[in-house]
C-alpha cells in the first residue's frame, strides 16, 4: 500500500484549530506521509484522531475507521472496568466513613485524609491500567485511520 499524504494546507483547509496545526508542524513539518510509523507518533503527540478521523477521511473510508474503532473502544472498556470496580469496592467504604465523618465539623479534616489515605493506591492502580488502554485504543484508532485513509 502505497502511503498517502496530510499536509498542512490540507488542515488549514479543514480548519483545523491553532494547537494542532502547531503541533503538526512541530512533529511533522509541513507534510506527514500516512504511515503506520507516523500514525503511532501521531497517537504519541497527542493528535486528535476525533477531528482527524471526521475531517480528513472520505465518507467510506470513515465508515470501515468507525468500525475498527468500535471494537478498539469495546476493549479500552473491557480493560477499564475491572480496574474501575477494583477502585470502587476500596473507594466506596472510605467514602461511606469520610461522609459519616464529616457530619462533626471537628472531625472533617482527618476524616478526608483517611479517605485520601484508603483510596491513593486503588486510584493509583486504577489509573496504571487505565493510562496504557487508553494509550493502547487511541493507537488503536490511528492504526486504523492510516489504513482508512490509504486505502
Amino acid at each position: 500500500m502505497k502511503a498517502k499524504v496530510i499536509t498542512l494546507a490540507q488542515l488549514q483547509a479543514k480548519r483545523a484549530c491553532y494547537g494542532q496545526i502547531n503541533l503538526f508542524t512541530k512533529v511533522f513539518g509541513t507534510e506527514v506521509k500516512v504511515t503506520k510509523a507516523n500514525a503511532v507518533k501521531a497517537a504519541k503527540a497527542g493528535f486528535d484522531i476525533g477531528w482527524a478521523s471526521e475531517n480528513l477521511l472520505t465518507p467510506t473510508a470513515y465508515e470501515a475507521y468507525k468500525a475498527v474503532k468500535k471494537s478498539a473502544w469495546e476493549a479500552y472498556k473491557a480493560v477499564k472496568k475491572s480496574a474501575w470496580e477494583a477502585y470502587k469496592a476500596v473507594e466506596k467504604p472510605a467514602y461511606e466513613a469520610y461522609v459519616v465523618a464529616i457530619r462533626h465539623v471537628v472531625a472533617m479534616r482527618p476524616a478526608y485524609e483517611a479517605y485520601v489515605a484508603d483510596t491513593k493506591s486503588a486510584w493509583e492502580a486504577y489509573k496504571a491500567v487505565e493510562k496504557p488502554a487508553s494509550k493502547a485504543y487511541d493507537a488503536a484508532c490511528w492504526l486504523a485511520f492510516y489504513k482508512a485513509y490509504n486505502n
